[in-house]
């Protein structure tokens, strides 16, 4: 099973605007829509972290950087059976999306996604849920300090120094969702039956790490009849059979 880690970095839209606050924006006053400037990746068991820019791919290919980095990007997510992201089920591979589409590319093998932001607020009430906040709390590390704003405006006019500092930062960025993605490890949904991935015997393997250590733990409960549960000894995840035990249908009046 081939898991991914990915991180996108994007430019802000550029418009003519004449108020700093409660502005409604006209499409006419847009100057320059967002787009993707870079994005980091990385493969489960793998050690390095790939990066890919607009400004980097001219002096490797004499292909357009953008759909140099573009391509990249698809066939990482083509190749991928779990893609692990923070917040990119609304923006990362929303942002992907777009651009592949426009670009005229096809659609991707589909994937499992994993948007830790909804394990962290399906499961935990913190003051932020934004990730320094979440990785600095468990003791993870933090994300690298840089200057705003102005990061991203030096980024856009060739500004070396900040092209090589948002490599940095996206790289670090994700290695940080790697390590928070292990320690949510049993508080995730199932991404993939593992007794599938490893032919194991989905009677006695646990379908999260398929191993064989399966601990029975009472039951649960439905309208229809129960189902026994089990924990696992090796990773601690809970699964349950899919054979009703006892039970009658009963209908609601």
């Amino acid at each position: 099973m081939k898991t991914l880690f990915i991180d996108i970095e994007t430019a802000p839209n550029l418009a003519d605007v004449w108020r700093f606050y409660n502005e409604n924006i006209s499409i006419s006053q847009v100057r320059r829509m967002t787009r993707v400037l870079c994005f980091a990746a990385k493969w489960a068991d793998e050690d390095d972290v790939k990066f890919w820019s607009e400004w980097d791919a001219p002096s490797r290919w004499d292909q357009d950087p953008r759909e140099v980095m573009l391509r990249a990007a698809w066939d990482l997510l083509d190749n991928a059976d779990v893609v692990v992201s923070y917040n990119g089920d609304h923006f990362d591979i929303k942002t992907l999306n777009r651009e592949f589409w426009l670009m005229g590319m096809p659609r991707y093998a589909p994937f499992v996604s994993v948007d830790l932001l909804k394990v962290i607020k399906r499961n935990f009430l913190f003051p932020s849920n934004k990730l320094d906040f979440i990785v600095q709390q468990k003791g993870l590390g933090r994300k690298l300090p840089h200057k705003g704003h102005e990061m991203w405006v030096d980024v856009q006019a060739g500004d070396r120094d900040a092209q090589r500092l948002i490599e940095e930062y996206n790289c670090h960025d994700v290695l940080l969702l790697e390590k928070l993605y292990y320690e949510l490890d049993t508080w995730g949904p199932a991404e993939i039956n593992q007794t599938l991935v490893s032919d194991g015997d989905p009677l006695e393997s646990c379908p999260h790490c398929g191993d064989t250590v399966l601990i029975k733990r009472g039951f649960r409960y439905t309208a229809t009849g129960r189902f026994r549960r089990y924990v696992c000894g090796a990773c601690g995840r809970w699964s349950q059979s899919t054979k009703r035990e006892i039970g009658a249908v009963v209908k609601a009046i």
